[in-house]
């Protein structure tokens, strides 16, 4: 396995951690949130790894592994070949989190660790599900749409939606930050920044 370091991030064979996505890490290990970093990175780790073991199940090759400060981002090695298989592939990430949710409540974990991993998994998966570019809920919106119309009708109604609830996050999120909780702007405002990468 190739490990090389440049200005872009660390890539280790298929796995590249961007620049910024290793300054956040280690901003997050200074300020101390080691448990909760720890179980967040096991959820994401395993929601990843439904996604790469659907893609082999199916036959469809995978490229690469990219960690931004936006989030992880699979590289393909072409399309599904079908709107069924974008699909499965899309769903299998949030479906093994939903999985591990429920039986890490009775795991005999020291502390709170169960419950953190358990919430982490519960919040990655309903999250990704929301049908927003470029969450799985979108991708699997689109293999869903596109298994019964045509691939272009299918990309314009995916991109409709996700766009409306781009613009209806953002004023709901100021809304909510008024009222004391942040947490919903982050999230239109990390979806913005997530586009504008995959724009750049």
């Amino acid at each position: 396995m190739t490990v090389r370091f440049d200005r872009r991030g660390l890539t280790a064979g298929q796995v590249t951690l961007t620049a910024d996505f290793l300054f956040l890490l280690a901003l997050l290990l200074y300020t101390g949130v080691g448990p909760v970093l720890g179980c967040c990175g096991l959820a994401a780790a395993l929601h990843e790894m439904g996604h790469i073991l659907c893609c082999r199940a199916l036959g469809v090759p995978v490229r690469r592994l990219r960690l931004s400060l936006v989030g992880a981002e699979l590289d393909l090695g072409g399309r599904c070949r079908s709107g069924a298989e974008e699909c499965l592939v899309a769903l299998a990430g949030p479906l093994i989190n939903l999985t591990t949710a429920v039986p890490a409540l009775t795991a005999p974990l020291p502390g709170q660790f169960h419950y953190l991993f358990a919430g982490a998994s519960l919040m990655l998966a309903l999250f990704n599900l929301l049908p927003v570019l470029p969450l799985d809920g979108s991708r699997a919106l689109h293999g869903a749409l596109s298994a019964f119309c045509s691939l272009g009708w299918a990309d314009s109604v995916t991109t409709a939606v996700s766009r409306l609830l781009k613009l209806a996050l953002l004023p709901a999120g100021a809304w909510c930050a008024a009222k004391g909780n942040p947490s919903l702007l982050v999230m239109a405002v990390w979806l913005l920044l997530s586009e504008r990468e995959r724009n750049v």
